[in-house]
């Protein structure tokens, strides 16, 4: 799996395919064992791409439990998108609704 740094994603299209592209990884996560640190290991890896996304998405934010508490929403929000639990458009509305701003439309 490659870096992927929020100073190189610029459209809604980037955003799309990197979370397409860790679809099939995230299919391999599923089959470690939870426990494992393999497990952890990964998942953060994973957590790692989706802060490089929100941050081209939203800019950086003052740290207030609100927007804790927003990022963590959104966080949910890629995870379900890459486990197909919702559409895409069901994605751009999440991270509308727990978002400030969005830096660049998704639409």
């Amino acid at each position: 799996m490659r870096k992927i740094l929020a100073d190189n994603i610029r459209t809604k299209e980037t955003v799309k395919y990197i979370l397409d592209s860790l679809k099939p990884y995230n299919e391999y996560i599923d089959t470690l064992n939870e426990n494992s640190f393999e497990y952890e290991n990964e998942c953060e890896r994973v957590a790692g791409h989706y802060l490089e996304i929100d941050e081209a998405l939203c800019g950086t934010e003052i740290i207030t439990d609100e927007s804790l508490y927003k990022a963590d929403l959104r966080c949910f929000a890629y995870w379900a998108y890459i486990r197909e639990e919702i559409t895409w458009k069901q994605l751009v509305k999440q991270l509308k609704d727990y978002s400030n701003q969005l830096l660049f439309p998704l639409e």
